[in-house]
């Protein structure tokens, strides 16, 4: 299903959306490596990624322009939807899957899912071959499947943990925390609710009448998870504080490592 402005179409980058890190290391080293490519004569290919887990000196690359003769090819994840614009782009390749955290509320736990993107996001994606100049879009689904999208992305609330919701309406407002949460625009499901409140139980943070603990007062006041929260206060008062504080950190921001990576190296001398 490929859409065009109808305007005479110019050279300029491509920008390619794909699901996650995995597709994108994927399809960069075949463009690099292939053959194929090479034999067609299109000149240098200058392919670089674009997602969350690169350093902001590394996402910046993406705004440079190419050397004459060489082709700039951007392989990115949403995070290339709305809150960047790369001003070359003509050709948008839009693969119609992204990747997105969601929370088992069965399992208890999160995992990151690969699903179709909603109407409003290919929209979104469709609208970064026209930013600046006219270009054309091409996306890797047909009109039957566009038509099955979902019109919006589905509310946070509705795959996320309910432990810091639950928590934080039981402590601003009295009453049943399900009285409150199912008189929202988008409730969640009344399994999702009642697995939070079990989970709060077991943290000791409610007690069985499903009542503020002392320890529910104290991490209703922390931004942190509850688990973490818990953590934090009984290191306090087992006096083993420092340590925990590195875990928490860990636990509640991605991993600097996978940002610093090539900083450390230089730092190392290693290159």
């Amino acid at each position: 299903m490929a859409s065009s402005s109808g305007q005479a179409q110019k050279a300029g980058a491509i920008l390619v959306f794909l699901p996650g890190m995995m597709e994108i290391r994927r399809l960069q080293s075949h463009l690099q490596s292939s053959s194929q490519i090479a034999a067609c004569g299109l000149g240098g290919l200058w392919v670089l990624a674009l997602h969350g887990s690169l350093s902001g000196e590394e996402q910046k690359r993406v705004f440079l322009k190419p050397p004459s003769g060489v082709h700039k090819i951007v392989l990115a994840t949403n995070i290339a939807k709305t809150s960047i614009t790369i001003d070359d782009v003509v050709y948008v390749i839009d693969s119609g899957r992204h990747e997105e955290m969601r929370y088992d509320h069965n399992r208890g736990m999160s995992c990151l899912e690969d699903s179709w993107i909603s109407k409003a996001n290919a929209r979104q994606r469709w609208g970064h071959e026209g930013r600046v100049h006219p270009g054309c879009c091409l996306r890797l689904f047909n009109r039957e499947q566009f038509q099955k999208l979902d019109e919006q992305q589905l509310p946070e609330m509705l795959w996320v943990s309910l432990e810091g919701l639950c928590l934080r309406v039981k402590f601003l407002l009295p009453g049943k925390v399900e009285t409150v949460v199912f008189q929202m625009l988008t409730p969640p499901s009344i399994d999702a609710v009642r697995t939070a409140l079990k989970s709060l139980e077991d943290l000791n943070v409610i007690d069985k009448a499903k009542t503020l603990t002392p320890l529910g007062l104290h991490l209703a006041r922390m931004p942190v998870d509850a688990q973490v929260g818990k953590m934090l206060i009984f290191a306090c008062m087992l006096k083993y504080l420092d340590p925990i504080l590195t875990i928490a950190a860990s636990l509640s921001a991605r991993s600097p490592l996978s940002h610093r990576w090539k900083d450390a190296r230089k730092l190392l001398g290693l290159g």
